[in-house]
């Protein structure tokens, strides 16, 4: 695991690369209690999944991590930051999770996506798609440094 002050660096570097990348795999994940919904695309636009459901667990954050994995490798994409939107408290164990994974997580603002967040009847589920806008456009309300 990075120390501090190298996850510090890297995410100043990232912050400067992401907004006119075509190499950065953006992963948005809207946070809920007992489940997550993830949406995959790139800094360029591209989406590549509009919805991955995966548990509040540990077993659901390996789930995710094989999937971010495999479009990653599919789409040929050098980097991947997971924008996370938070909930109470529900997304401290994913954030600790992937950053003892050494990836890039970065923590959204709830009042911007939650404004273009849409919800879908009947199930009422989340629908991440603006995280990852928010991520290239570097709205964030700081980087994760855990």
């Amino acid at each position: 695991m990075r120390t501090e002050a190298e996850r510090l660096q890297s995410y100043r570097q990232l912050r400067t690369e992401i907004r006119s990348s075509d190499h950065h795999l953006i992963v948005g994940i809207d946070i809920a209690k007992e489940k997550h919904y993830a949406f995959f695309g790139t800094a360029a636009g591209q989406v590549l999944c509009k919805q991955f459901i995966f548990p509040n667990s540990k077993e659901g954050f390996e789930l995710l991590l094989s999937r971010t994995e495999q479009l990653r490798a599919q789409q040929q994409l050098d980097v991947v930051v997971f924008g996370i939107e938070p909930t109470a408290n529900y997304h401290k164990p994913l954030a600790d999770y992937l950053v003892r994974q050494d990836q890039h997580v970065v923590q959204v603002s709830g009042a911007r996506p939650r404004r273009q967040t849409l919800r879908r009847a009947p199930s009422d589920c989340a629908h991440p798609t603006p995280v990852p806008l928010v991520v290239k456009e570097c709205q964030v309300t700081h980087w994760v440094v855990l």
